[in-house]
C-alpha cells in the first residue's frame, strides 16, 4: 500500500460539497463532546473514503484503522497478532478456521457475528482497490456465530497478511445494507468496531473521531477522547500551525522543513524507517511508453543524488528496484540504470526519438513536485519536454486507476507480506480497474510468478519468485525508480504515544496529551 503515500480515488467538487454539508456528520452520536483530551493533527492530504473497499492509501488506512478492526492485527513491526479473530488455524491445506472474539459490538450497539465477517470479505473481493488481497478465498462457510471456515485456493500463502490489511476491515452487514437501501453510502455513516467512533468528515478539510468507551481490547483502546486530522497540503503552514499550537502533530512532514523544526525546542522530530519507494511509472499499455527502449532511455536520466538533495533535503537513499529496501521481497540484484545522459540520448535515438519527445507527468500532490522538477531539468538536456501536472490525490488516482496517464509519479509502501506489496502493482488483471497497477505492464511471466509465489508455502522459496519479478520489471524499465525515504512525524512537546509502523500508518489509539 501505499505512496509517500499511495494516493487513491477522490470525489468531485459537487460531491465534496454535498458530503460536507449534508452527509458527513456522524450518525452515531451527533452531540458535541467538549470534555477530555482532544488532539489535533495534520496530514498533507485528506483521506479518500471511510469505506475500506474504496481506497488503498496511507492517509485513509490511518483513518480506517481508527474506526474499524481487522480479523488479524499487524503491529508496528508488521508482525501478526489477534484482532477480531482471537484465533486462526488451518484444519486442512485449504481450510482456514477463524474464531472471532466474543462480545464485540459495533459502534451502533449491534453484536459482531460471522455473518458480518462473511459479508465484509465478499464485499471486499469486488473492490478494484483491495479485492486482490483476498482473492485466494474461494468461499466462506459459517460454522456458528463465532466460527467460520475460509476455503482457500492452493495459491493462498498471503491470505493472513491480506486479512490484516486495512482494506479487510470488518463492516456491519445490517448497517451497510440499511444505508444502501436508503441510497446512502458508508461515508454517510461509518460504523465499525474500532477504538474510535466516527464523528464527522468535511471532505477535503478534516475528519474527527472520538473514543469508543466500550472497545473490546483494553491494550489497544484509545487514550485520547477525540482526535481531529486536518488536511494541510502546505508543509510551511503545518510548521506555523505547530509553532502556534493550532495543531499538536504533523503526521507527515517534508524533510525540507526539518532544519527549522529542529531549531524549535517546543517541537520533537520522530524519525522512523519505512518500506517506501518513490518512482515514476510509465503507462506501458499505450504508445509511446509501450516502447521498452524509450523507457530504458528515460531511466538513465534519473539523477538520484540531486533528487535526494532537492526533494529529501539529503535524507533517504537512492533506489534502483521496484520496492523499498526495507520491504520484504526487496532485492538489489536488478538492472541498475545509473545517471548517464549519453546513454539516455543514444537509447532515445534507438527507440525512434532522436530529436526527443514531449509527455505529461502526473504528480501525486505537492510532496512529489521537487523530485519532478529535478527530473524535468535533466530531461531537457536530451531534448525531452516533460510537462508536470501536480494533482490532488483523488484526481490522480482516478486518472491512474483508469490507465489514462502517460507517466505517473508517486510512491508505494511495502506490506507485511510480499504478496500484498507486489500483486497490486504487477498483476495484469488489475490494469485499468481503479487500483494501483500504475505501470500497466502486462506480463504473462510475472502473472505466473505471482501465482507460484502464492502457492509456495516456504518463505525463502517464495522470495525467489518476487526477486525474479523485480528483475523482470527493472529490465523492462516499467518504473523509473528514484529514492526510498525516511519518515518524519513532528510533535509538540506535550504529545506522546505516537508510534508509526514501517508502512507509515499512524495508529491514533496510543496518542496522549499532557
Amino acid at each position: 500500500m501505499r505512496r509517500k503515500r499511495i494516493c487513491v480515488m477522490a470525489l468531485a467538487l459537487l460531491v465534496c460539497l454535498t458530503l460536507s454539508l449534508a452527509g458527513c456528520s456522524g450518525g452515531n452520536d451527533s452531540d458535541a463532546q467538549t470534555d477530555g483530551v482532544s488532539i489535533i493533527a495534520a496530514n498533507d492530504y485528506d483521506i479518500t473514503s471511510f469505506d475500506p473497499h474504496k481506497s488503498n492509501d496511507i492517509a485513509s488506512s490511518t483513518a480506517l484503522r481508527a474506526v474499524y478492526d481487522t480479523l488479524i492485527y499487524a503491529n508496528e513491526q508488521l508482525q501478526f497478532e489477534p484482532g477480531l479473530a482471537e484465533s486462526w488455524e488451518y484444519t486442512d491445506d485449504n481450510t482456514l478456521r477463524i474464531k472471532i472474539a466474543e462480545g464485540v459490538k459495533f459502534h451502533n450497539g449491534t453484536p459482531l457475528t460471522t455473518e458480518d465477517v462473511k459479508f465484509s470479505i465478499e464485499r471486499q473481493q469486488k473492490s478494484g482497490f483491495v479485492g486482490d488481497i483476498v482473492s485466494s478465498i474461494e468461499s466462506i462457510e459459517i460454522v456458528d456465530d463465532l466460527t467460520l471456515d475460509l476455503k482457500v485456493t492452493d495459491a493462498s500463502a498471503g491470505v493472513i497478511a491480506g486479512l490484516a490489511h486495512a482494506g479487510a476491515a470488518i463492516l456491519s452487514k445490517e448497517h451497510v445494507e440499511g444505508l444502501e437501501a436508503e441510497g446512502k453510502s458508508i461515508d454517510d455513516d461509518p460504523v465499525g468496531t474500532g477504538p474510535f467512533i466516527y464523528e464527522s468528515w468535511t471532505v477535503g478539510t478534516e475528519y474527527t473521531v472520538k473514543k469508543n468507551p466500550d472497545y473490546f481490547d483494553e491494550n489497544r483502546a484509545a487514550k485520547a477522547d477525540r482526535v481531529t486530522v486536518r488536511a494541510m497540503p502546505e508543509y510551511n503552514s503545518q510548521v506555523v500551525a505547530l509553532q502556534n499550537g493550532e495543531i499538536d502533530i504533523s503526521i507527515f512532514m517534508s524533510a525540507n522543513n526539518l532544519t527549522e523544526i529542529e531549531a524549535d525546542p517546543s517541537l520533537t522530530v520522530v524519525r522512523y524507517e519505512t518500506t517506501e519507494e518513490t518512482f515514476a511509472a510509465f503507462n506501458c499499455s499505450k504508445a509511446p511508453f509501450d516502447n521498452v527502449k524509450l523507457r530504458q532511455a528515460l531511466n538513465y536520466t534519473i539523477n538520484r543524488d540531486n533528487i535526494i538533495q532537492v526533494y529529501m533535503a539529503g535524507t533517504g537513499m537512492p533506489n534502483y528496484g521496484v520496492i523499498g529496501p526495507s520491504a520484504v521481497g526487496y532485492t538489489g540484484d536488478v538492472t541498475k540504470y545509473e545517471y548517464d545522459l549519453d546513454k539516455a540520448k543514444a537509447l532515445l535515438a534507438e527507440a525512434g526519438y532522436p530529436d526527443g519527445l514531449s509527455f505529461n507527468l502526473a504528480v501525486c500532490t505537492d510532496y512529489y513536485a521537487p523530485a519532478a522538477t529535478v527530473w524535468q531539468a535533466d530531461l531537457k538536456k536530451i531534448g525531452v519536454d516533460m510537462t508536470i501536472e501536480v494533482m490532488e490525490v483523488g484526481a490522480y488516482y482516478d486518472m491512474t486507476g483508469s490507465a489514462e496517464h502517460e507517466v505517473a509519479l508517486s510512491g508505494w509502501y511495502g506490506e507485511p507480506d510480499p504478496s500484498t506489496t507486489f500483486n497490486p502493482c504487477f498483476n495484469s488483471e488489475l490494469i485499468g480497474k481503479g487500483g494501483n497497477n500504475f505501470a500497466c505492464f502486462k506480463s504473462d511471466e510475472i502473472d505466473s510468478l505471482l501465482e507460484q509465489a502464492l502457492i509456495e508455502k516456504d518463505m525463502a522459496k517464495r522470495l525467489e519468485f518476487y526477486y525474479e519479478i523485480s528483475r523482470i520489471a527493472t529490465e523492462n524499465a516499467v518504473y523509473a525508480p528514484m529514492t526510498s525515504a525516511e519518515g518524519f512525524i513532528i510533535l509538540r512537546d506535550n504529545i506522546s504515544g505516537v508510534t508509526p509502523d514501517l508502512q507509515g500508518i499512524i495508529r491514533l489509539n496510543g496518542w496522549t496529551k499532557s
